[in-house]
């Protein structure tokens, strides 16, 4: 029965760390979202000029990893 502690106690810890990590990324959406609804409406086309600025950055990031990777 003993062997059970271990990851138990294990699988609690990480639990706790999980539900607070949740707990604090969750609150500080919220109060980040209270800090920017002031905020005028972004234009459609600013959204998708900056999407497609990130979808750049995103291929450039992962073409990196794919040739690190292959290397």
């Amino acid at each position: 029965m003993s062997f059970l502690v271990g990851p138990i106690s294990g699988a609690l810890a990480a639990g706790g760390v999980y539900y607070g990590f949740s707990t604090m990324i969750q609150t500080r959406t919220e109060q980040h979202r209270t800090d920017v609804s002031w905020w005028p409406p972004l234009s459609s086309g600013f959204m998708m000029h900056m999407a497609q600025r990130l979808q750049l950055v995103v291929d450039v990031y992962l073409d990196a990893i794919t040739a690190t990777q292959n290397w």
